[in-house]
């Protein structure tokens, strides 16, 4: 598979992924209002809850190994990484002020590591 082909693979697998953790996350928020509000679900609705959040825990057990099995080191510059992400949503979502034009933020930083530049990319 050539590079080109396997980006565009790769990003094509990166939405049907985020659209699935997005309809997961819907079926999983209809099953609690519905309890909430004590409502019946119809059996192929609950089936498909049920489904739903098994696939949620798994990602999200998936997610906690990944974590633990990071050194120290990747760990830092993993919470750095996401913490610059949500500053930039934060950033993102923010009105205005005095009319400022907002700033573009990065899609890309250089994280120096023990005097290693480490290339991220956050897409």
């Amino acid at each position: 598979m050539a590079v080109e082909e396997r980006k565009q693979f790769n990003a094509k697998r990166a939405v049907s992924l985020r659209n699935a953790r997005v309809r997961d996350e819907e079926l999983c928020r209809l099953g609690e209002e519905a309890r909430k509000a004590g409502n019946e679900l119809n059996n192929d609705t609950m089936k498909a809850i049920n489904a739903a959040q098994q696939r949620r825990l798994k990602r999200a057990e998936s997610a906690r190994l990944k974590y633990q099995r990071m050194s120290v080191e990747e760990r830092r510059i993993y919470n750095q990484n996401r913490d610059n992400n949500r500053r930039a949503k934060k950033r993102d979502s923010e009105p205005f002020d005095n009319n400022e034009m907002k700033s573009e933020t990065s899609k890309s930083e250089e994280i120096v590591v023990d005097d290693v530049p480490l290339a991220y990319s956050f897409e």
